[in-house]
């Protein structure tokens, strides 16, 4: 399922097999960026992996991903757990996210 088309950006897909899944990012030429999850808990949304290819890098689509991945959390009333080091860099810059974090991990 997309999540995604808005113009000029690259569509989010996600795919859910259970209570696993990814968040995919198709780059063109068989590439693609990744964020793969898993839901701990009903209330507890972990990020496992992020991974976007070396030849697409600097260019904000694993932030992009990770932002996605948050947003849905948020609306499906999750918190998040992120063990991959980039999803955490990126979820610890965000104050607005602070909220998301569970009790232990504040």
């Amino acid at each position: 399922m997309t999540i995604e088309t808005a113009s000029g950006e690259r569509p989010i897909e996600i795919e859910r097999a259970g209570s696993s899944g990814r968040y995919v990012m198709p780059l063109g030429g068989g590439e693609e960026a990744q964020l793969l999850f898993r839901d701990e808990r009903p209330d507890i949304f972990a990020i496992t992996y992020v991974e976007v290819p070396p030849s697409h890098r600097g260019r904000r689509l694993g932030e992009r991903l990770v932002e996605h991945a948050v947003e849905a959390a948020r609306r499906n009333g999750q918190k998040v757990v992120p063990y991959c080091s980039f999803a955490r860099r990126v979820f610890e810059a965000r104050a607005d996210w602070a909220d998301l974090r569970p009790k232990a991990a504040r």
